[in-house]
This record gives C-alpha cells, sequence and structure tokens, in this order.
C-alpha cells in the first residue's frame, strides 16, 4: 500500500488503535524516515496548521527589472541572438510585433554588426566597410531621424525611420546582383589577366591548352588617365565604359566595334567582377591577394571536342586542332 492510499485511510475514519499514523505509514513503506514524514505534513494528507511557509521579506531587496536594465537594450540584446547575415527574414518579421520590437529591430546596434558579417566575406571588405564608416557620419551630420537607445522616460520608443546600416545593407545586397560597374570600381582595383586558350602543347599539337592554368598578368589597372596598363604589355589602350558600365570597350576609338576589344561585365559570387569576351577575361583582386581566384574555373576544366565543320580562328593550324582545354561552364560558349 502507498503513502497515499494510506493517507486516504486516515481522512475516511478507518484508524488502527494503539498505533500512530506516522507508524502505519512506515510499516507500509519503510523507505520512509520518520524525518522525512514530519517534515512533509502534506504526506499524511492532513492540512498543514499554518499553511505553506511564508516567503521572508528583505528590506535590503534588489530594486525591480524596469529600474535596473533599459528595456530597449533588453531586446537589442535578445534580437542580436537571433539575427542572421545571411537571412536577415527573421528578424524583419519579429519587427511587427510592436512599437519598441520595431525601433530595436531596425536599430544602427544589430545592422551594423549583420553588415560586418555579411561583408567580411565578401570581395572589397575593407573599402566597403571604411566607406560605409564615412557615409554614416555624414548621415549624422544630415540631422536624419537616428536609432537611438532611449531612456526608461522616453520608452516605448517612438517608430523611427530605418535606420543607416539598415538602408545599407539592402542596398549594397542589391548592387551585387547588378552586372555593371562605374569608373572609380574600375580603377580602383587590380586585375589579374588571362587568355581563354594558349597555344596548342608540343607534345600535342591538336589539343589547344587553357590560359587559366597561368595568368598572363596580376597587376593590369585601368588608370583614371583611361589607358589600360599591365595587359600582357599593352599598356597604351585607351578604355570606355558603354551602356551603363555594363561594357568595358578598349580601343582607341570609342565607337569602332571590335569584338576582341569589347568586354563585357560580370558581377561574381564573392562580389568581385569578371570582364570577359570570346578571348580574355579578367578578374578583379581584392586587396592586392590574387591567390585562388580562378579555382571555381581551374576545377572544372574539360576537353572539348571541335565539331565538324567549324572554323577555328585561333592559334596553329585549323587541320589539327581538334580539341581544347576549357571550364565547363564555358562549354559551348566560346567560338573557335
Amino acid at each position: 500500500m502507498s503513502v497515499v492510499s494510506c493517507s486516504f485511510r486516515v481522512a475516511a475514519g478507518q484508524k488502527r488503535s494503539g498505533m500512530r499514523i506516522d507508524q502505519q505509514v512506515l510499516i507500509k513503506n519503510p523507505r520512509l524516515s520518520s524525518s522525512a514524514i514530519n517534515s512533509n505534513p502534506y504526506t499524511l494528507g492532513r492540512p498543514p496548521t499554518d499553511g505553506p511557509p511564508k516567503r521572508k521579506i528583505d528590506n535590503e531587496s534588489p530594486a525591480p527589472a524596469h529600474q535596473v536594465f533599459n528595456t530597449h537594450d533588453v531586446v537589442i540584446t535578445a534580437l542580436a541572438f537571433v539575427a542572421d547575415a545571411e537571412a536577415p527574414e527573421q528578424l524583419l518579421k519579429m519587427s511587427t510585433i510592436s512599437r519598441s520590437f520595431r525601433s530595436a529591430a531596425l536599430s544602427d546596434l544589430i545592422w551594423k554588426d549583420l553588415c560586418d558579417r555579411k561583408w567580411q566575406q565578401k570581395f572589397g571588405y575593407k573599402s566597403r566597410m571604411n566607406q560605409a564608416m564615412l557615409d554614416a557620419k555624414e548621415d549624422d551630420a544630415n540631422d536624419n531621424i537616428r536609432i537611438i537607445h532611449p531612456t526608461i522616460r522616453q520608452y516605448p520608443a517612438p517608430v523611427p525611420k530605418d535606420s543607416f546600416w539598415y538602408r545599407r545593407y539592402w542596398k549594397e545586397l542589391k548592387l551585387s546582383s547588378t552586372n555593371t560597374i562605374n569608373l572609380q570600381e574600375l580603377c580602383s582595383v587590380s586585375w589579374s589577366y588571362c587568355r581563354w586558350f594558349k597555344r596548342p602543347y608540343r607534345h600535342n599539337p591538336t589539343l589547344l591548352r587553357s590560359g587559366l592554368m597561368q595568368p598572363a598578368s596580376n597587376s593590369t589597372r585601368f588608370c583614371d588617365d583611361g589607358i589600360v596598363r599591365g595587359a600582357g604589355g599593352e599598356d597604351t589602350q585607351p578604355f570606355y565604359l558603354k551602356e551603363g558600365g555594363s561594357i568595358v570597350h578598349t580601343c582607341e576609338l570609342e565607337f569602332y566595334h571590335c569584338p576582341a576589344r569589347t568586354l563585357r561585365v560580370r558581377r561574381l559570387r564573392n562580389w568581385g567582377w569578371e570582364l570577359n569576351n570570346q578571348y580574355v577575361v579578367l578578374r578583379s583582386i581584392d586587396e592586392g591577394w590574387h591567390t585562388g581566384i580562378w579555382d571555381d574555373y581551374i576545377r572544372t576544366l574539360c576537353t572539348e571536342l571541335k565539331r565538324p565543320g567549324v572554323v577555328s580562328g585561333r592559334y596553329g593550324d585549323d587541320d589539327k586542332i581538334v580539341a581544347r582545354i576549357l571550364p565547363a561552364s564555358m562549354e559551348g560558349k566560346l567560338s573557335w
């Protein structure tokens, strides 16, 4: 018989003569000690005489939480743990909970950290972050509505205008998907210069080797005076930006069309740039570090056979070249 059943019998008036109630309990369950029974009156099924123990009141207890913590700061700290630089949509959903959550979710403190984490893995992190810091100071100087940490008297904070770093995060994300470049961006970086193909192998004159294995130059520059320098010894070629920055034209005559001199702009996944045509390809170098920028092409090299009847305008005798080595992503896209 359990303690509960024994207590029920006592409550129903069924007592054993000559034995105390605690002794009856011990007989049914000898593992219980008398000290445990005496310390817990509810075990015997009878109500306590004086009620549950009262909590002692300490005159020197800590102040209430709302006087110790700034509620706005607490919300920001909580949201900072769930904020993800790669998927900030969850943070935006939380901003619709209340006015205080919107004020915290759009604060500069959170979005500046998101920008820093997002941009660290992308091309041009230092220059992008430095420029954003300068623009943030200018934004402050223009007395735009800012996200601040309100005091308790100011709480709940008014719904503010979107913070500078919130706007900057989405602006940079949008620019990263556009296949354009401006003059400042073009001239501010060095470029690694490759030809798609080099001359055939000596031991196999029918196979065009890939020019990506060894760049012709890692110091190509588009200079402010409008001249391309360091591109494999060609230091006198002028350049022009055309069609809104989607084409870089490298020719002495601005309106002269030549496929070999027309470079199309493509944005890479790491937010860098690539300029390419049917003959050459250039990629931007981040902070002087050019190692690994061709890895995605080199790792996927394959051999493409020449189709019958296709005329080659590249190196060597057209009758001898029957195949070429190129990246799998460019297979069938480059002319022979």
